[in-house]
């Protein structure tokens, strides 16, 4: 599918894979990151989904108005090699402008209280 052809959430916050967020889990979960009910159950649809293109509307709709609300702040998501809470938080929702960093940080560390904002 071309670039302007996909839904304006998929063009310009693309998905991490499922994969990805189940990464992310076990930090996320020792930081107590998964507070919000809405989160909690987004992190669920899309574990069952599979994938982002199984993944009803609705929750793409309230993905992308989650995502530009955390972004709308500026704040960093990256503070001494190490990725905000406000990174973790965006990558739960399946995003990330620096997947690749992102999954190498996850790969090689156990879940350690990142930096404050």
């Amino acid at each position: 599918m071309t670039e302007l052809r996909k839904p304006a959430a998929e063009r310009y916050f693309p998905f991490l894979s499922v994969e990805d967020v189940e990464g992310i889990l076990p930090i996320a979960q020792a930081l107590g990151l998964l507070r919000s009910r809405t989160l909690e159950r987004f992190v669920e649809a899309y574990r069952a989904s599979g994938e982002h293109a199984n993944l009803p509307p609705l929750w793409k709709g309230k993905r992308a108005r989650a995502i530009s609300r955390m972004l709308s702040s500026q704040a960093p998501l990256w503070r001494g090699g190490v990725p905000t809470r406000l990174h973790l938080q965006l990558a739960l929702w399946a995003f990330s402008p620096t997947r690749e960093r992102l999954i190498i940080f996850i790969q090689r560390t156990k879940p350690v209280e990142p930096i404050e904002e």
